[in-house]
């Protein structure tokens, strides 16, 4: 079985990323993904490049939303389709089971899990 990873959230891409570290040579491990609004969190991601982390929501100004459930809401629902794409990249298809890792105590993933 391929599965796709998808962390979102600080704590959702410490997770991803420790998976890509301890398992990314293995087969059923077919991608990662991190998504967070705190550029400084996807910066200390060690095992996933570039071309897998994704920061989103503009208004946050890259710093995090410090906990503001509300708002991460309402960035995950303007900025799904653009985080559908920029998963689309990564060609998901090929997985057969994704695994979404949210830390429901931020407001990036708490907040934008739903959308």
């Amino acid at each position: 079985m391929r599965v796709h990873v998808i962390g979102l959230g600080g704590a959702g891409g410490r997770i991803a990323d420790r998976l890509a570290a301890d398992h990314g040579g293995e087969p059923f491990l077919h991608g990662v993904s991190a998504f967070d609004t705190d550029m400084a969190a996807l910066d200390s991601l060690a095992a996933l490049g570039e071309e897998r982390r994704y920061r989103f929501g503009d208004a946050a100004g890259g710093d995090g939303l410090d906990g503001d459930l509300h708002a991460g809401r309402e960035l995950g629902e303007v900025h799904a389709s653009e985080l559908g794409r920029a998963l689309d990249d990564q060609r998901p298809s090929l997985a057969e089971a994704f695994v979404l890792v949210v830390g429901v105590g931020g407001a990036a993933g708490g907040g934008a899990a739903p959308a």
